[in-house]
């Protein structure tokens, strides 16, 4: 008899290319914990908000890490693009990287394009 034990459910909806997350996506850990935002080859790269116990956290991702956290007064800076936030990468390739438009809120096409969004979710369980 087969036993399965489920250790944690991740929920993933956004874009894939090259079979890796890709452009805007929100992923989910079963404790509750969120990440809205950019993706580059599987990896949080550029703009995201990262959620923990309904607090959010807004920062600048490069190579799946958090280079710099935004304060509020940044974060309204940004979205009016008011403040470069290329300037806060550490790799000068990644300034190169992106576009200057990227914004901490979702695409407007991204709730647009639903149908072509990959609504995923992965279960890890093992014997």
């Amino acid at each position: 008899m087969e036993r399965w034990k489920k250790l944690y459910r991740l929920f993933l909806e956004g874009y894939y290319e090259n079979d890796k997350k890709n452009g805007y996506g929100i992923f989910s850990w079963k404790d509750g914990k969120m990440y809205q935002g950019w993706w580059l080859s599987g990896k949080q790269y550029g703009l995201g908000k990262f959620i923990i116990n309904n607090e959010s956290t807004y920062g600048l991702w490069e190579k799946g890490k958090v280079v710099k956290v935004f304060n509020e007064k940044e974060v309204a800076l940004i979205e009016k693009d008011e403040l470069e936030f290329k300037d806060f990468f550490s790799d000068s390739i990644s300034k190169n990287l992106f576009n200057s438009n990227q914004k901490f809120s979702s695409p407007e096409n991204f709730a647009i394009n639903a149908g072509n969004i990959l609504k995923l979710e992965m279960k890890k369980e093992y014997l």
